[in-house]
């Protein structure tokens, strides 16, 4: 049986662990964000399914962009889009775009918590 906690943090979002250190973001959006038509009302991230390659693809789509990653959780950038990839729901960079800033906030906050206790 897999020994899971839940801790809720300051805004509501679910943040859960289990023995494995797979942690996972639940976050009820403040307010729907419109993605392929349909409203999202809730998102689930998955951390704990990112790999190394999902890493260098960020890093390497931002070079392209001209953005320098020095440490990755620390740059905007890169943790959006590691929550993107991380999110279980497919989504886009214009998914967090639209979200109001404290949803925003939220999952990058909780992306850096998880890279930063990892690095």
């Amino acid at each position: 049986m897999s020994n899971k906690t839940n801790k809720i943090d300051e805004i509501g979002a679910a943040v859960l662990e289990d023995e494995n250190s797979v942690d996972i973001l639940v976050l009820k959006l403040s307010k729907p964000v419109m993605h392929d038509g349909e409203p999202l009302e809730e998102l689930t991230f998955d951390f704990g399914k990112l790999t190394g390659a999902d890493s260098i693809k960020v890093e390497t789509e931002l070079e392209r962009m001209g953005v320098i990653v020095l440490v990755p959780h620390l740059n905007g950038p890169y943790l959006c889009r590691i929550a993107v990839k991380a999110c279980t729901t497919k989504i886009d960079m214009g998914v967090l775009q639209r979200m109001p800033i404290l949803d925003y906030s939220q999952v990058r906050k909780a992306t850096r918590s998880f890279l930063a206790k990892r690095a």
